[in-house]
């Protein structure tokens, strides 16, 4: 039998992320004023001041609030940030979502192939981590796309960032893979390599899978 549980896992991922909250996070959750989240969402930089077009679909989801000061997703638009526009959208577009999770049996994001393979494993990540929270009907493409990412793209050609994590430890938990409990593993540890915590946006992150985890029936 498995040891390791969704709990476990849940915990293991909430005190990561409680190790790198900022200040202004914390505040914002415990107040949960709109006006200021919403704030927050606009204003929003990493620890280095960056800001990516994925930041304020993502953080409106976590937040529950509609997108706002964003700019538009067009057929050219990358698909992991048109699966997160997807995933904040209080109605989402199943046949939009149809489209880019069938377009390949192996990959989700195919328009990130071209601009490197960091760039293109982060995107393929993120675009799981939006996919997991679109329902359950796409549980099975997404353990597909786990597969492939387990066998050909290694969490450590990233840029740190640990999107997707709660879906390999969803699949150890539930399918007994090691490998992919190794893979959630190494995208744990990565985020937290330079300074044995996590950057302020990876907390975020580890906080919206830590609540995945939670939401999970299997215990």
């Amino acid at each position: 039998m498995n040891s390791v549980t969704h709990q476990i896992w849940y915990e293991r991922l909430q005190a990561a992320a409680d190790l790198g909250l900022s200040a202004a996070t914390r505040e914002i959750l415990q107040t949960q004023n709109t006006f200021r989240t919403c704030d927050f969402i606009a204003k929003f930089k990493d620890d280095q001041g960056h800001r990516r077009a994925v930041d304020t679909p993502f953080l409106s989801r976590y937040f529950s609030l509609p997108i706002t000061n964003s700019a538009p997703v067009s057929v050219h638009s990358r698909n992991d940030l048109a699966l997160w526009h997807q995933a904040a959208n209080q109605g989402p577009d199943h046949s939009l979502i149809s489209s880019i999770v069938n377009s390949d049996p192996a990959w989700l994001s195919l328009t990130a192939r071209e601009i490197g393979i960091e760039v293109w494993t982060e995107s393929e990540l993120c675009a799981l981590h939006a996919l997991s929270w679109l329902g359950p009907q796409y549980q099975n493409r997404a353990y597909v796309a786990a597969a492939n990412l387990i066998l050909e793209l290694q969490p450590d050609n990233a840029t740190n960032h640990p999107w997707g994590v709660h879906l390999f430890a969803h699949m150890e938990c539930t399918t007994s893979n090691r490998d992919a409990g190794m893979y959630a593993e190494s995208l744990l540890h990565n985020c937290m390599a330079s300074s044995a915590a996590p950057d302020h946006f990876s907390a975020i992150i580890l906080l919206d899978a830590a609540k995945w985890m939670k939401n999970q029936p299997y215990g």
